[in-house]
């Protein structure tokens, strides 16, 4: 084996396949997103396999399908037998792998009433891309947070992270406040809430349905805006999705020109793909929009933060957690703006 250490994290998911996941970018440059466990470069032995497989195939009759929020179908003893199980071939994993790898034992069997997180250190990309979108007004809000933990409940997890993403969203209100304000109270003035007896309520949706109606991935074509040739204006019929709120502030992102001009429209269009295109590869690490199935996409209700009530003037509100599988990070987007 080569000197670098390779991390893997292990957990059982749902009809994965494995329970061996890539954890640092030498992992995931060497093997690819994961599971790994069948990869002949592991040499995991036929015996630990045929366990990691019989595992696998019973982890998904511990979830109700019919109710996937509700209570388990498991005993407490069938669930003690199960962590017993996967606790004793995390050992023998970890002799069989040996000291080129680093195997971080993240299956949650009593998920945490807390989630246990951090908000990640942005690279120089990142916070370049922030500083740009705020130069040309763009009003989405944008935190990704770190795991610690691994909750098999991916929606109360999601939605304990929408809480903490408004909470980062709520602490960055009152340093910008205070930058701009020296000496002033800001108890005096507005600032971000959580509604302590309103939970937030999500549903689960495709890439497709995170992006909405401005973008059309089958033909990888904006469809933001469309031109009235007879009328010489410039339509703005979408309303939904993470395009309208990236794309389409209240104050319009565009340049110099005349909108009544053909022109402008594809020059228009050509610049705000390459704005989502650059904001999907930096924080969401998209480079194919068809290689999506590692994310787990919801959408929250509106009605649990004062965040919201500029947006539910006229412009709109958004509220979405993106947990990436692969990196073990959820990131928290939302916007709510007015003019």
């Amino acid at each position: 084996m080569p000197n670098s250490i390779y991390h893997l994290a292990y957990f059982f998911d749902y009809h994965a396949g494995g329970c061996l996941w890539p954890a640092n970018d030498a992992a995931r440059e060497k093997f690819g997103s994961g599971p790994v466990d069948t990869d002949a470069r592991l040499g995991l032995p036929e015996p630990l396999l045929r366990r990691i497989q019989e595992l696998d195939a019973r982890f998904p009759d511990s979830l109700n399908w019919d109710d996937p929020g509700g209570p388990s179908p498991w005993t407490t003893a069938e669930w003690d037998r199960f962590k017993k199980q996967v606790d004793a071939l995390y050992e023998d994993i970890l002799v069989a792998l040996g000291p080129a790898f680093k195997v971080t034992h993240e299956h949650d069997f009593y998920p945490a009433q807390n989630l246990q997180c951090s908000e990640i250190d942005y690279d120089p990309d990142q916070v370049s891309l922030l500083e740009q979108y705020k130069q040309i007004g763009v009003v989405v809000d944008t935190v990704i947070l770190q795991l610690q933990t691994i909750t098999i409940d991916r929606y109360e997890m999601s939605k304990a992270a929408a809480l903490s993403g408004m909470q980062v969203f709520a602490d960055r209100y009152v340093l910008d406040f205070q930058k701009h304000h020296p000496g002033k109270d800001i108890a005096d003035y507005f600032s971000i809430q959580i509604d302590p007896d309103t939970e937030p309520s999500g549903t689960l949706i495709t890439f497709e349905e995170f992006l909405g109606p401005g973008f059309d991935i089958a033909a990888d074509r904006l469809r933001l805006f469309s031109y009235n040739p007879e009328s010489r204006i410039l339509l703005h019929p979408v309303h939904e999705g993470f395009v309208k709120a990236l794309l389409e502030p209240p104050h319009l992102i565009g340049y110099p020109g005349d909108p009544a001009d053909p022109e402008y429209l594809y020059r228009l269009t050509k610049d705000l793909t390459q704005i989502l295109r650059d904001y999907l590869r930096v924080f969401l690490h998209l480079e194919n929009l068809r290689e999506t199935d590692h994310l787990v996409i919801y959408q929250w209700s509106d009605d649990w933060s004062n965040y919201f009530e500029s947006g539910q003037e006229w412009w709109g509100t958004f509220f979405w957690t993106v947990y990436d599988t692969q990196r073990q990070t959820i990131a928290v987007i939302g916007a709510s703006a007015t003019d």
